[in-house]
C-alpha cells in the first residue's frame, strides 16, 4: 500500500519547475524595453527598495503583513464590493435570470422536478405584480413584502437550491465526473454566499449594527472562502486519489460541508493571529506563528472527526489525531490518502505565510548580494532581474526539499 510521500516529492519537484518557469519569465521580463513595462517596472522597484532598506529583522513581519494586506484586499474588492464590477452583474443575471430559468424549463419538459420551473414562474408573477402596484402608495406594505420575496429568492433561496442539488451529483457522481463538475458547481456557492452576506447585513442594519464592524468582517470573510473551501475539498480528494491510487475516494454531505466549513474557518481565523503578529517582531512574531499552527492543528483534528462522524468510515478523536500526523486512523503506518489530504486544508492559509516569509528571506538574501557586488541599489534598477533570481532561489529550495524526502 503506497504512503503517499512519493507524490509528496512530486508535487515539490512541480512547484520548484513552476518557478524556474517564472524565473525565466521575469528574466524575459527584463529585457522588454521601459516603454512597455513602466508601470510594473515601477512597482516592483518600489517593493525591491522596501525590501532592500528594511532590516532582516523586519523581513517575516513585513512579508507576513503584506500577505495579510492581499488576503483584505481579496476579500474586500473580490466579495464585498464585487456587484461594484460589471462583469459580475452580468455574470449574475446571465445565470440567475437566463441560463437556470430555462435549464428549469427544460428539466421540467423532460419529465423532471418542476419545483426551480414553478417557483420561477411565481417570480415572474411577483415582478408583473410590482409592475402594476410599484407606484402605488396603497400598496406600501404588499409591495415590500413582494421586493424582499423577490430578493431572498435571487440571492439566497434559489442558489442554496441550486448549491445543493448540483452538490449532490458531485457526490454521488463517478469520482472523475464529479471533479469536473466541481469547478463550475463552485460559482454557485460564490452567488449563494454572497447572497447571505447580503441577508446578514441587511439584518445587522436592522438590529443597529455595523456590518463593517470587526465580527461582521469576520463573516464576511468566512463567506468569501466559502466557494474556495468547496474547491479545496476536490482539490484534496483528488491529491489523495494520486497520492495513494484510491479510486473513488468517499463523498458525502457532512464530508463537503465540514471540509468547505472549517477551511474558510481557518482563512479569518488565521489571518487574525497573523495580523496580530505582523504588528511586532521577534518572539511575538514567532508566537503568532505558533498560535496560528495550534489553531490550524485543532481544526485539522475536527475536520478528520466530523468529515466521517456518523457512517462506515467514522473516525475518533484519537484516529483524527493519527491523521493530523500523517498516519492511517489506527496509527499503524504512513497514510497521505484522501483523509490526510481533506483533514490538512486548514493548514492552507498558514502555508501561505510561510511561503510568504520564505520568499521574503530569499529576496532579502539576493538584494543584499546585489548590494554587495554591484552597490546600493542594484536591485532596484533591475527589479525583474532581481525577482527572476529570487524565483530561481525558491526552485533551488523546493527542489531541495523534494531531494530530502
Amino acid at each position: 500500500m503506497s504512503s503517499g510521500l512519493p507524490f509528496v516529492r512530486s508535487l515539490l519537484d512541480l512547484a520548484g519547475a513552476l518557478a524556474a518557469m517564472c524565473a525565466l519569465g521575469l528574466w524575459m521580463a527584463e529585457t522588454m524595453p521601459p516603454s512597455r513595462s513602466q508601470r510594473g517596472r515601477g512597482r516592483l522597484a518600489a517593493a525591491w527598495r522596501d525590501l532592500a532598506g528594511a532590516p532582516w529583522t523586519r523581513v517575516a513581519g513585513c512579508a507576513t503583513g503584506w500577505l495579510r494586506e492581499r488576503l483584505d484586499g481579496v476579500v474586500r474588492f473580490g466579495f464585498e464590493k464585487a456587484d461594484r464590477h460589471v462583469v459580475f452583474s452580468a455574470v449574475i443575471l446571465a445565470i440567475m435570470v437566463v441560463s437556470v430559468p430555462l435549464a428549469a424549463a427544460a428539466n421540467a419538459l423532460m419529465g423532471g422536478s418542476s419545483f426551480l420551473f414553478r417557483y420561477y414562474l411565481s417570480l415572474l408573477v411577483g415582478v408583473v405584480c410590482l409592475f402594476f402596484t410599484g407606484e402605488s402608495g396603497r400598496f406600501k406594505v404588499v409591495n415590500g413584502v413582494l421586493a424582499m420575496y423577490l430578493a431572498l429568492s435571487f440571492f439566497v433561496v434559489i442558489p442554496i437550491y441550486l448549491v445543493q442539488s448540483f452538490t449532490e451529483v458531485t457526490i454521488s457522481n463517478p469520482f472523475p465526473y464529479a471533479m469536473l463538475k466541481s469547478i463550475p458547481i463552485a460559482a454557485f456557492w460564490f452567488i449563494a454566499a454572497y447572497g447571505v452576506a447580503l441577508a446578514f447585513d441587511t439584518a445587522v442594519r436592522y438590529a443597529d449594527g455595523d456590518p463593517a464592524g470587526p465580527a461582521a468582517r469576520f463573516v464576511h470573510e468566512v463567506l468569501a472562502a466559502l466557494p474556495i473551501g468547496y474547491l479545496l475539498v476536490f482539490v484534496a480528494l483528488l491529491a489523495g486519489h494520486l497520492a495513494v491510487l484510491d479510486d473513488d475516494p468517499a463523498r458525502s454531505w457532512r464530508l463537503v460541508l465540514a471540509g468547505a466549513g472549517f477551511t474558510a474557518l481557518s482563512l479569518p481565523l488565521t489571518t487574525r493571529i497573523m495580523a496580530w503578529g505582523a504588528r511586532r517582531d521577534g518572539a511575538t512574531l514567532a508566537a503568532a506563528y505558533g498560535l496560528a499552527a495550534v489553531a490550524a492543528a485543532g481544526l485539522t483534528v475536527a475536520l478528520a472527526h466530523a468529515a466521517y462522524a456518523g457512517g462506515s468510515d467514522a473516525m475518533t478523536w484519537t484516529g483524527a489525531a493519527n491523521v493530523l500526523i500523517g498516519r492511517s486512523a489506527d496509527g499503524a503506518a504512513v497514510r497521505l490518502g484522501p483523509t490526510f489530504w481533506l483533514a490538512h486544508l486548514p493548514f492552507v492559509p498558514l502555508l501561505a505565510f510561510v511561503f510568504a516569509v520564505a520568499t521574503g528571506f530569499v529576496a532579502k538574501a539576493v538584494a543584499t548580494a546585489f548590494q554587495a557586488m554591484a552597490g546600493e541599489g542594484a536591485a532596484v534598477a533591475k527589479p525583474y532581474f532581481s525577482s527572476a533570481v529570487s524565483s530561481g532561489g525558491m526552485a533551488v529550495l523546493l527542489w531541495a526539499a523534494a531531494a530530502a524526502l
